[in-house]
């Protein structure tokens, strides 16, 4: 679990310094990143082709960390599942012990009953 920790805690420092150079590119142009999401931008002002090449790559770099999260969340859900079905199958297993120790009390009990019935009857 905690090499899954570290790899989530990696790709959230990479996706930081991702947005901070993307923001950087950005204040260049004049546009404010806050707004490029929102949607609030009427202009998406003058980038030069060093600014696109950087956005281009930054773009790639986030969706690259962002595939990487989607595949550390499968597995993770996946190891999860699979410890509980381990643990139903331990706890389905228990129980079908404590059913047949409950039958074997049951017969014993029963022979119990049988045995004492001709010891304090012997006719019956």
């Amino acid at each position: 679990m905690a090499n899954y920790t570290q790899s989530i805690e990696d790709n959230m420092s990479k996706i930081e310094k991702y947005q901070d150079g993307l923001t950087e590119v950005l204040d260049h142009a004049g546009i404010d990143f806050d707004d490029l999401l929102n949607g609030d931008i009427d202009d998406l002002g003058s980038f030069n082709e060093n600014d696109l090449a950087k956005i281009e790559e930054y773009r790639d770099a986030l969706i690259s960390c962002g595939e990487e999260l989607i595949e550390l969340r499968k597995t993770l859900l996946n190891e999860v599942s699979e410890a509980f079905d381990e643990f139903n199958s331990d706890l389905d297993r228990a129980v079908e012990k404590i059913d047949h120790l409950k039958r074997f009390t049951e017969t014993y009990k029963n022979l119990v009953d049988l045995v004492g019935k001709k010891v304090v009857d012997p006719t019956g």
